[in-house]
């Protein structure tokens, strides 16, 4: 074989390879266009300024090898696009375009064992490694279309969902763990606009108050309400059977709790108040009476026992009396009334003696 090699004294060291082969140039300058090389077609120049090697086309002009991707006879751009990437297809041969749509490990293919990694500015943002099919990411990520995991997902860190209160958040799965707020009597379930609906739960620990608002009902059972209709509290028993108030010492006071109105003792009587004190007492014999009884009606017994009539001395008569009022002398010994301006004894008269039990 026959190489013809001009090198000394010469700007483009050339050689040629047999007396009708190609010739090989090198150098900065176009061989031909400046420095009047008589070139042909299918020789080859080596260009130092932009490092590419050129075949002479039959058209006199230099072709650069691979200069574009499309340039080689493997790959298929047809319809690449933003966000495509190269993926081989062993039914053409070719290297063509190809979207991802249900992540990158799906798409790739098979991946080496030895990971991958992409070296950012700062250092390794991301790497995968299929032996532990592990994506492994140490900087940011942003998705700007739609994200699908058909796996398990565990995320470390906080968490933001939406940027607006036009986002929104669907969950399809069931939750099994417990929800537990970052800090206690912080945050609110719902607000006074956007309301929850119905809430089923098995227990409910409440520390703090339960406001319903005007109308709502608290409904046990569909039997028991409990509301407030913005003039009076109600408790209505609306259900079938007997309603049971059932507690220990039971006492009712006024909105103040300055005042006692009523008081059901655990294990005795039940008293009834007037400004705080006992005008009304049951006892375990009947019932004890502080003050005057007043009755428009007849006061009787169906009993055979007896009634009892005040008793007292002269001195304790009532101070302001009225007509009717009947009671025991302690001092005379007799039944005296008061006929509106005196009292007068209502007994038998001393000279009749004693009565036979015997009529």
């Amino acid at each position: 074989m026959a190489v013809t090699l001009n090198a000394k004294g010469t700007s483009v060291p050339y050689f040629k390879i047999g007396k009708t082969g190609i010739t090989l140039y090198q150098g900065g300058n176009d061989p031909h266009a400046t420095l009047g090389y008589s070139v042909a077609e299918h020789d080859i120049w080596i260009d130092t300024n932009d490092k590419t090697v050129k075949f002479r086309t039959a058209s006199n002009t230099w072709d650069p090898i691979a200069d574009n991707l499309s340039d080689l006879t493997d790959v298929d751009l047809t319809g690449l696009a933003d966000g495509y990437f190269l993926r081989y297809n062993s039914s053409t041969s070719n290297w063509e375009p190809h979207k991802t749509a249900g992540g990158l490990a799906s798409d790739w293919g098979s991946i080496a064992d030895t990971p991958l990694s992409y070296d950012g500015y700062t250092g390794d943002v991301w790497s995968v490694t299929t032996a532990t099919n592990t994506a492994n990411f140490s900087g940011n990520v942003s998705i700007s279309d739609n994200l699908t995991v058909s796996g398990n997902a565990t995320i470390s860190g906080n968490l933001t969902f939406g940027n607006a209160d036009t986002d929104t958040v669907a969950l399809s799965a069931e939750i099994v763990s417990n929800i537990i707020p970052d800090a206690d009597a912080t945050y609110d379930l719902g607000s006074s606009t956007k309301t929850w609906n119905t809430l089923h739960v098995q227990d409910i620990n409440i520390s703090s108050d339960v406001n319903y608002a005007q109308g709502s009902k608290a409904i046990f059972n569909s039997a028991l309400e409990i509301y407030n209709d913005g003039n009076n509290t109600y408790l209505d028993d609306v259900g079938a059977g007997t309603f049971f108030y059932r507690s220990g010492t039971q006492t009712f006071q006024n909105a103040a709790g300055s005042k006692t109105m009523a008081v059901m003792n655990a294990s005795n009587s039940v008293d009834l108040n007037y400004n705080g004190s006992t005008k009304f007492q049951t006892t375990d014999t009947g019932v004890e009476v502080t003050g005057d009884v007043i009755t428009s009606g007849t006061v009787g017994s169906s009993t055979t026992g007896a009634m009892q009539f005040p008793v007292g001395t002269t001195a304790q008569r009532p101070g302001s009396p009225s007509s009717g009022m009947v009671r025991f002398n302690s001092e005379t010994s007799r039944f005296e009334g008061y006929n509106g301006s005196e009292w007068i004894n209502i007994d038998i008269p001393d000279d009749w003696g004693s009565v036979a039990e015997t009529p």
